[in-house]
């Protein structure tokens, strides 16, 4: 089972989507829900090929527009999440 590390910078990133896009008080844990496919399935997200995040890997939820993007060591069966974002946006991750 991967271990699963959410960088300081996608904390924040977190912080920032919930208070302006007015998310639910419990999207933290809709968060970490989330995260824990990635635990066992650690290369199911989507392979992001163009951009800054090329070479990462990305996942939706909880909400269909809610990006989570990372990357997998697996050497050491290591998940690092970079960043959270709103894929509504004009300038978000892209894949292919």
């Amino acid at each position: 089972m991967a271990t699963v590390w959410i960088s300081s910078g996608a904390y924040s990133r977190l912080s920032h989507l919930i208070e302006s896009r007015d998310l639910p008080r419990d999207t933290a844990l809709r968060v970490r829900e989330r995260l824990r496919t990635l635990e066992v399935f650690p290369e199911s997200g989507v392979l992001v090929e163009r951009g800054s995040w090329a070479g990462f890997r990305s996942i939706l939820g909880p909400w269909n527009w809610f990006l989570c993007v990372y990357d997998y060591d697996s050497e050491a069966d290591t998940v690092r999440v970079a960043t959270f974002e709103d894929s509504r946006e004009r300038e978000t991750v892209r894949s292919s």
